[in-house]
Formats: structure tokens, sequence, C-alpha cells
């Protein structure tokens, strides 16, 4: 039978980018308004009983839910910190939402990641000259890719 495969942010040591007060350093004020923390999505497994022998671990089930999940400003934080993001085998799936899942793994998180190499997005900077003198004006990705308009209204 083949073992689930899940898609993952993890440091050199198999960590996660939530360690305490490091999410301060790669997230936007708005990601946890936009992202429900495990211990909201699922308490009862919070609650729950846990297998010492097992390693437990955040992760998604599709690429595309990660892009949902973290903006490409806290994408290029999390690659400039040194975070790797990859794919894995788990042993089983312990909960799992249309957003994010909990898995289980015998094998430390640390070994067995493939890596995904992700393109990298820098904002791109110019000089434009002013009034005031030259002013640097840093283009932010929603400048070259804005969010599609509301329905019914012209795209700009």
């Amino acid at each position: 039978m083949k073992r689930p495969t899940v898609y993952r942010w993890q440091d050199v040591d198999g960590r996660g980018p939530y360690k305490p007060g490091l999410s301060d350093f790669w997230a936007e004020p708005s990601h946890y308004d936009r992202n429900p923390a495990i211990f909201y999505e699922f308490p009862k497994w919070i609650a729950s009983y846990r297998d010492p022998a097992l390693t437990y671990g955040c992760a998604f089930r599709t690429v595309a839910q990660m892009h949902a999940w973290f903006t490409p400003a806290e994408i290029e934080r999390m690659l400039d910190m040194g975070y790797q993001f990859g794919r894995m085998e788990v042993d089983r799936i312990e909960c799992e939402s249309e957003r994010q899942l909990v898995f289980a793994r015998r094998r430390p998180l640390k070994f067995g990641l493939e890596v995904i190499e992700l393109p990298r997005f820098k904002p791109a900077a110019a000089i434009h000259k002013t009034p005031e003198g030259p002013r640097l004006v840093v283009i932010q990705a929603a400048d070259l890719y804005p969010s599609p308009a509301p329905a019914g209204q012209p795209t700009p």
C-alpha cells in the first residue's frame, strides 16, 4: 500500500516555520487572520493521545494549498531564512481540512524531504526622480499580479 505524500516547509532539522517567535520574522500581519492554527481547526486531535514513537507535523495535501496559505512575500522570507519546501511520504494522515493537515511519521522529519525548487520572487526596485529628490520605489508582487476584479467590475 502506498504511503500518503504531503507537502511542507521545514528547516534542516525538520522543524516547520512556526517555532515560537519565528513567524514574527516572515509572516504578514494578516497571516493569522487568514490561516487558523491547528489548535482551532483540530481541537479534538490536540486533546487526543499521541504515540510517542511517532513524529507529528503539519503540511498540505497539494502545492496549491501551500500557495493559498502563504503569500509570495512570506515564501520569499522563509526561503531567505533557509527553509525548504518539499514533499515527503508519511505513515498516516491524522486529521485534515480543506486548508491543511496533520500527519504522523515513524521516521524523523529531518529525513526524507524531497525539496521542490520554488521560483524566487525578489521585489524589483527603481529610482524615481521627484521634486523632493530621488526616491527608491519597490515594486511588490501585487503590482505585478493584481487580484482579480470582483464579478461585474472591469479589470484594471
